[in-house]
């Protein structure tokens, strides 16, 4: 029931794919963000994680996993509904009497090279 434009959105979720942490400069400052795929039993969507304490948690996770996500907000991206978490936002591992049913995919991640991307996105950053 994730809508495009909610603060605080809290969820139980199983991680379904974590990718590569990447690294970016921004505004002549050095950045990482990180990517996970969730779902559950309503479907799935991909959580960008921008803080530096919530990417130091990725070594941690696994691929299965139950993850509880608390204070994301909602953001469209290409269509796709999308949670980021910023400072605010906190992560549990496997939260304790939390469990996830038969996972509904609703979303899939498709790969594409930096020359795909439009100019006016990637305009700010260096690689």
């Amino acid at each position: 029931n994730l809508q495009v434009g909610l603060s605080y959105v809290n969820l139980t979720a199983r991680i379904m794919t974590i990718y590569e942490v990447r690294n970016f400069t921004k505004n002549n400052q050095q950045r990482r963000v990180a990517n996970i795929l969730v779902g559950d039993e309503t479907g799935t969507t991909r959580c960008v994680i921008w803080d530096e304490n919530l990417i130091d948690l990725i070594p941690k996770m696994k691929e299965g996993e139950v993850i509880k996500i608390l204070n994301a907000q909602s953001r469209e991206n290409q269509g796709n509904i999308e949670l980021h978490l910023g400072n605010k936002a906190e992560l549990k591992l496997n939260p304790e009497g939390e469990s996830i049913g038969e996972i509904k995919i609703t979303i899939r991640s498709n790969k594409k090279k930096i020359k795909e991307i439009p100019y006016s996105i990637i305009k700010d950053y260096t690689f």
